[in-house]
């Protein structure tokens, strides 16, 4: 039986590749650059009549002591609770969340070409995928604020008088599969910080550049240390 040949790119199609300099960290609210370990990221594409794989990008190799610095910078931000992000209000929050989609959507070409490039996906499977995810943000929004409105009132149940309340918890991690690894993320990450929560965000080993592209998007829209990256082997961190 032959075997299958790997998928091969020519040299028009190579100058669309994108690049993205992964040689940082997004800790407590800054984005600072990682002079550490790094891991060079290739597309699952050969140069064209050759054996080359086609370099696209860096990621920071963080070591356990980074990711704990992660966790702590949660941590503070979280303060028991007692946060500027925890305490803030509802409509605040869905404000932020709101803003970060318009940040996002000016991502959306190099996302997209990010996620072709990285696990392979088709434009067209790469573009449903950032899309998805984008409508999903707004239907999880949507299905916040029909929550919000019957908070506070009161409800009988089996002869029991009860109001509900919706706090959050503390500090969350955030993860996703190398398949999916923008709009599987967004499902459990978004949820999180809707509902207080800060969040330790570990990047998926493949399909890391598309979240890599956001770091900027983070420290301008959230208060520090509500989102934090950390990127390496999971063994470590």
């Amino acid at each position: 039986m032959s075997s299958i040949a790997p998928p091969t790119c020519d040299t028009a199609a190579c100058e669309g590749r994108p690049f993205v300099d992964g040689r940082k960290v997004l800790c407590n609210g800054i984005v600072s650059d990682w002079e550490g370990p790094v891991q060079e990221v290739y597309a699952p594409i050969f140069k064209e009549g050759t054996q080359e794989k086609i370099l696209i990008g860096y990621q920071a190799r963080m070591a356990e002591s980074d990711a704990l610095a992660a966790l702590d910078a949660a941590t503070a931000s979280w303060n028991h609770g007692r946060g500027a992000w925890a305490l803030a209000s509802p409509a605040h929050r869905v404000a932020k969340i709101q803003e970060l989609v318009v940040e996002l959507k000016k991502h959306r070409e190099q996302i997209v070409n990010v996620l072709m490039w990285e696990i392979c996906k088709t434009s067209a499977d790469a573009a449903k995928e950032f899309d998805r995810t984008m409508d999903y943000i707004q239907g999880t929004l949507d299905a916040h604020r029909e929550l919000l409105g019957g908070d506070n009132a009161f409800k009988q149940i089996g002869g029991v008088l009860a109001q509900v309340k919706r706090r959050p918890v503390g500090v969350m991690l955030n993860m996703g599969p190398f398949n999916y690894p923008f709009n599987e993320t967004y499902c459990t990450l978004i949820p999180a910080l809707l509902m207080g929560n800060s969040v330790v965000m570990k990047l998926p080993n493949v399909g890391c550049l598309a979240h890599i592209c956001t770091m900027e998007v983070y420290a301008r829209v959230f208060p520090a240390g509500v989102v934090n990256f950390v990127s390496g082997a999971g063994r470590t961190t």
